[in-house]
C-alpha cells in the first residue's frame, strides 16, 4: 500500500533494519547472548528488577498480539486477492493453522520453517521481479514504467510520509531494532560469535532484495488499470497491488507457488508472536507466581501449550473485529502501535544497556511517562484544550501539522522526553541497595564476557539440527 502510493519513502523502513542490523553486527549481537537467559523479559529482569519484568511482560504481549494481528490481516488480503473468498474465512483457517504449528512444533519448528520458508520466498519474488522486468522489456523499462511522483515522491508536509517522519522513525529504529528486550533475537545463537554472524544475513538481504519487494506494487498501474475494480472485496484494495502484478506475469504453478510462500512467511512471524508470549507468560508470571518455581517441565509445557491457543484464538478474534471495522490499514497499525507503545517501551531498555546508576524502578516509570506523553500526542493535541496549549508555542499551521502527524511527532518528542526521564532517574541510584547495586555490576560483567559455549552448555547439537532442516 504505501510502495503503490508514496512510493520510495517505502525504503526509509529498509534503510533503517539496515542500519539496526549492522549495530547488531558491531556491538549488541554479542552482548544481548552474552546475558545469558531464554527469554527477553528475563533480561529485563535480570537488569533491573522482577517488577519492571512484570510490567514489560505484560505490555510486551500487549504489543505483540498487535502485532500478530497486523501478519494475520495481511494474511487474509493476500488470500482474498487471490481467491477472491472473505477476509473473515481466511483469518479463522489460517490462525487455526497457525496455532497448531505453533502448539506442536514449537519454537524450533517455528525457525526452522522460516529458514524453508525464505528459500522459497525468495525464488518467487525474484521471479516476480523479472518476469515483471521482462513483460515490460528489460530493467530499463521496467523502472522506467515507475511514475516520477512515486521515484521522487513528496517531502512536504502534505504527506504523511515527509522528512521530520524519515528523521522521526530513524530514531526509533535507533533505539528499539537492539534492546533488551529484543535480545530474542541472538539469545539462541549458540555463543557470541554465532550471534553476530545472525545479524550479517539480515543485512545482506535487505539491501538487496527490497528493490524486488517494493518496485513491484510501484509498477503495478502499467498492469491493471483500475485496482479498486480488481480487488472490490478489499477495503483498501491498494494493499493488494503487489499480488496484481503477480497474477499477470506468473504461469498458474508459480502463482500458486508465491500464495503458499506469502502465507507462510506471514505466518512465520505470527507463530513466532505466539510462542514468544507463551514462553513470557510461562517463565516470568506462571512459574515465579503461580507455582512458585515448583512446576516440573513437563508442567510448563503443558501450560505453554494452554497459553499459545488462548492467544491464538484472541488474535483470530482481534482480526476479525479490526476487518469488520474496515478501512484502516495495515501500515497506518504498525505506525499507531510504535507510537503509543513501541516507544515508550523501548527508550528505558535500549538505555539500559548502556546507563549503570539507574534504580530498578527506572525502566518502568520512564515507560508510564512515554505511554501519557504518546496519549497526549495522540489523543490530546486536537482537542481545545490541546490546541490552545499549542497556540502558546506555534503557529495556526504549525498547529495544523502537528495534530494530522502524531505519529511522527510521537516519535521527535516522545523519544527525547522518555530518554531524559529515564536518565533523570538516576539521581535516585544511591539510595538503592547493595544486593541490587552488586546485581548490576554482574549483569554489565556477563555484558563483556564471551559466551564459552562447551563450558557453558556444552552437548553441541548444531550438525543435527543442520541435518534435520537440510531433510526438511
Amino acid at each position: 500500500h504505501i510502495a503503490y502510493t508514496y512510493g520510495t519513502v517505502i525504503f526509509v523502513i529498509t534503510v533503517t533494519d539496515i542500519i539496526g542490523y549492522l549495530l547488531g553486527f558491531a556491538w549488541f549481537a554479542p552482548r544481548l547472548r552474552q546475558i545469558r537467559v531464554v527469554t527477553a523479559m528475563l533480561a529485563v529482569r535480570k537488569r533491573f528488577s522482577r517488577q519492571s519484568e512484570q510490567v514489560y511482560t505484560w505490555f510486551s504481549i500487549v504489543g505483540s498480539l498487535v502485532t500478530a494481528t497486523v501478519w494475520m490481516i495481511a494474511v487474509s488480503v493476500v488470500l482474498s486477492s487471490i481467491f477472491d473468498i472473505p477476509q473473515e474465512v481466511t483469518i479463522f483457517c489460517t490462525g487455526a493453522t497457525v496455532a497448531m504449528m505453533s502448539l506442536y512444533g514449537g519454537r524450533w519448528a517455528v525457525v526452522a520453517s522460516d529458514f524453508i520458508q525464505l528459500g522459497l520466498l525468495l525464488s518467487v519474488s525474484l521471479a516476480v521481479f523479472f518476469l515483471a522486468a521482462h513483460r515490460l522489456g528489460g530493467l530499463g523499462a521496467y523502472f522506467d514504467a515507475i511514475p516520477d511522483e512515486l521515484l521522487n515522491p513528496s517531502l512536504s508536509s502534505d504527506s504523511p510520509y515527509d522528512k521530520f517522519w524519515i528523521i522521526g522513525f530513524v530514531l526509533l529504529s535507533l533505539v528499539a531494532r537492539n534492546n533488551l528486550t529484543t535480545a530474542f533475537r541472538y539469545n539462541s545463537a549458540k555463543d557470541s560469535k554465532h550471534a553476530r554472524w545472525s545479524a550479517l544475513i539480515p543485512i545482506v538481504g535487505y539491501s538487496i532484495l527490497p528493490i524486488c519487494w517494493f518496485t513491484v506494487p510501484m509498477v503495478a498501474r502499467v498492469f491493471t488499470q483500475d485496482i479498486e475494480a480488481q480487488f472490490p472485496m478489499l477495503e483498501i484494495p491498494a494493499e493488494a497491488s503487489y499480488f496484481a502484478v503477480a497474477i499477470n506475469v506468473l504461469p498458474n504453478g508459480l502463482l500458486g507457488l508465491l500464495v503458499a510462500c506469502i502465507i507462510a512467511s506471514t505466518m512465520s512471524s505470527m507463530d513466532s508472536a505466539l510462542n514468544r508470549n507463551a514462553g513470557y507468560f510461562v517463565k516470568s508470571v506462571y512459574e515465579p507466581f503461580v507455582r512458585r518455581n515448583q512446576a516440573h517441565q513437563g508442567e510448563l509445557l503443558m501450560v505453554g501449550r494452554i497459553t499459545t491457543v488462548f492467544f491464538a484464538a484472541l488474535v483470530i478474534g482481534i482480526s476479525i473485529f479490526v476487518v469488520q471495522r474496515g478501512n484502516l490499514s495495515l501500515f497506518d497499525m504498525y505506525q499507531q502501535l510504535n507510537g503509543r507503545l513501541t516507544v515508550p517501551m523501548a527508550v528505558p531498555v535500549f538505555w539500559g544497556l548502556f546507563a549503570r546508576r539507574i534504580p530498578k524502578w527506572g525502566p518502568w516509570v520512564a515507560m508510564f511517562f512515554g505511554m501519557l506523553v504518546s496519549f497526549a500526542l495522540f489523543d490530546g493535541l486536537d482537542s481545545d484544550v490541546g490546541r490552545l496549549m499549542l497556540g502558546w508555542f506555534f503557529s495556526e499551521s504549525s498547529i495544523e501539522y502537528i495534530v494530522a502527524h502524531p505519529v511522527t511527532w510521537s516519535y521527535l518528542v516522545n523519544i527525547p522526553l522518555t530518554s531524559i526521564v529515564f536518565w533523570g532517574t538516576g539521581i535516585f541510584y544511591k539510595g538503592c541497595s547493595d544486593r541490587y547495586k552488586a546485581d548490576v555490576d554482574h549483569f554489565f560483567e556477563d555484558l563483556e564476557r564471551p559466551v564459552d559455549f562447551e563450558k557453558e552448555v556444552g552437548k553441541d547439537n548444531t550438525v543435527f539440527q543442520a541435518k534435520t532442516v537440510g531433510r526438511l
